[in-house]
């Protein structure tokens, strides 16, 4: 039996299976929070998989299209787009709709030799969360 290689550092799921990575599909847990409570914060140390778990559920244009939503024009911004998409989403489906961030502590560790910008970034982010 051939072993395969960890896919450490890789963040892609095409580049995963183009170059025979070991991978697990975790997919199927999305569904399970979405049905089985309200509201969730998942956060994982970085080099955990959240680039990569995002990756393969896809971002905004692809998901649009994919449901045959029609989203606002670009000129209108990403966060109308977005939310566009979410309430859109939930609609086709007629469920909730589960987001997930990545990075969202990026720009506070970006910041960090600076407390003034590190702080509002985290006030900024806090209004988000």
């Amino acid at each position: 039996m051939v072993r395969k290689k960890l896919p450490i550092g890789i963040q892609t799921f095409s580049e995963i299976r183009r170059e025979g990575y070991y991978y697990v599909d975790k997919t199927p847990f999305v569904s399970a929070l979405a049905e089985s409570g309200k509201y969730y914060f998942l956060s994982r140390p970085r080099r955990f998989g959240k680039s990569l778990f995002l990756d393969t559920l896809a971002q905004l244009e692809r998901n649009a299209k994919r449901l045959e939503i029609v989203l606002p024009q670009r000129s209108e911004g990403v966060a109308v787009r977005f939310e566009a998409l979410i309430q859109e989403a939930a609609a086709h489906q007629k469920a909730q709709t589960v987001v997930l961030v990545d990075e969202y502590d990026k720009p506070i560790l970006d910041n960090l030799t600076d407390p003034d910008t590190a702080r509002a970034m985290r006030e900024g982010l806090r209004n988000l969360y």
